[in-house]
């Protein structure tokens, strides 16, 4: 598995340098910063920052769900191009 910030990560407001910041449970990293520059700007950093935030809780939800239904012996028939995009989004993740 990659080296990664482990989740979960936080979003947080930086009033000194107008930036929202995403921060590692410990506070301790900042994983990614972005400064608002206008309205729309401002709309699509936010937007864009809560998916980044979202991330590890994604990468451990699509890596619980592929566990489960890969139980199933029908699973890959009904549903494979799904439990195959889901594999891609986990390689790309974790680089392995």
């Amino acid at each position: 598995m990659s080296n990664y910030t482990k989740g979960p990560w936080q979003i947080e407001e930086n009033k000194l340098y107008g930036s929202l910041d995403i921060v590692s449970n410990d506070r301790y990293f900042i994983i990614s910063s972005t400064i608002d520059t206008d309205i729309i700007g401002e709309r699509i950093d936010k937007a864009n920052i809560k998916l980044i935030a979202a991330a590890p809780d994604l990468l451990q939800a699509v890596q619980e769900f592929l566990l489960v239904i890969n139980k199933s012996p029908t699973a890959l028939e009904h549903y494979g191009d799904a439990i195959n995009r889901g594999k891609a989004a986990i390689l790309k993740a974790v680089g392995v």
